[in-house]
């Protein structure tokens, strides 16, 4: 069985290439620096829509880059 990832923050579309037998990754960012990486607000995305999309979520940046507590959640 594939895991599907949601990378939230990604810095580099690789991160999980070492996993990439058993791991399918979505990498987003806020302001993406690579064409690879889906430049993406995740505070922003609709929750029902993507409900059954992924089994994971990893917030790597999210707390470190959100500019203020409200907007953080």
């Amino acid at each position: 069985m594939r895991l599907s990832l949601l990378e939230v923050g990604a810095l580099k579309p690789d991160n999980y290439a070492a996993c990439e037998g058993w791991i399918d990754v979505t990498p987003i960012d806020l302001h993406s620096q690579h064409p690879s990486i889906m430049e993406q607000d995740f505070l922003l995305m609709d929750p029902e829509e993507h409900r059954e999309q992924w089994d994971a979520i990893s917030l790597s940046l999210v707390l470190n880059f959100v500019p203020n507590a409200r907007d953080r959640g």
